[in-house]
């Protein structure tokens, strides 16, 4: 039986044989990261040094009314650990507000979360109801214009934070992956970093598909300005 620790090594095996320079995987939940997948991830340097762990809230009464499974405490234990075992690793999570029966220090937890954890991106939306799902019948349904204003603050903490773990990365050398050519400027490609980061910088389209090392130079928004070091 191949448990996603052991499925991780065969498929980073299997990829050195055919010449792929990296493997990703999506997303995962915070409850089925085991040590064994994180020592997974530290031994094989194959694997992306990136996980998008979904938090979904940082209220342990909001986790369990979600039906999460662990607890702030257990997510944010899990987070040390892929720290200490993966240097320099990048996060990424979900992160969800106005469930029916969030209060305003249920709110504090989850901001207090994302300032802890220091994510490099979220994916953040606020809770709107489907039919045939168990939340839809919960009491404590948030207005619509509160669920507004706390996402509101949410996405502004994010890009505050990405922003400066953004701006850290200035100046490091780093090897990417060539994924197209620019919309934006011509004579530019556009690549991805092993932590999940976007990055131009000038080259030819033939290098599509190829690793390069660059250097880091600015940051636009939310994507690297780079130059192909020599």
């Amino acid at each position: 039986c191949l448990d996603f620790p052991g499925l991780l090594g065969r498929v980073a095996d299997e990829a050195r044989g055919t010449g792929i320079g990296r493997v990703r995987f999506v997303t995962s939940h915070p409850k089925d990261i085991s040590d064994a997948t994180i020592d997974a991830i530290a031994r094989e340097p194959l694997l992306a040094r990136h996980v998008h762990l979904c938090a979904q809230h940082g209220s342990d009464r909001m986790l369990s009314a979600m039906n999460r499974k662990y607890t702030r405490a257990y997510y944010l234990d899990l987070v040390r650990r892929l720290r200490e075992r993966v240097p320099g690793i990048s996060l990424s999570t979900d992160i969800l507000v106005g469930f029916p029966g969030e209060t305003e220090d249920d709110l504090r937890e989850a901001l207090s979360l994302m300032e802890e954890v220091r994510f490099a991106y979220a994916y953040m939306y606020h809770f709107n109801p489907r039919e045939g799902t168990p939340a839809v019948d919960l009491p404590g349904r948030v207005p619509e214009d509160v669920k507004r204003e706390r996402l509101s603050r949410v996405i502004a903490l994010q890009k505050r934070i990405t922003g400066e773990v953004m701006r850290a990365l200035v100046g490091a050398e780093l090897e990417v992956l060539v994924e197209g050519v620019s919309r934006k400027q011509d004579g530019e490609l556009l690549a991805r970093t092993d932590h999940d980061m976007m990055v131009v910088f000038p080259g030819p389209a033939s290098r599509i598909g190829s690793f390069v090392r660059v250097r880091l130079r600015s940051l636009r928004g939310n994507t690297f300005r780079a130059q192909e070091v020599q």
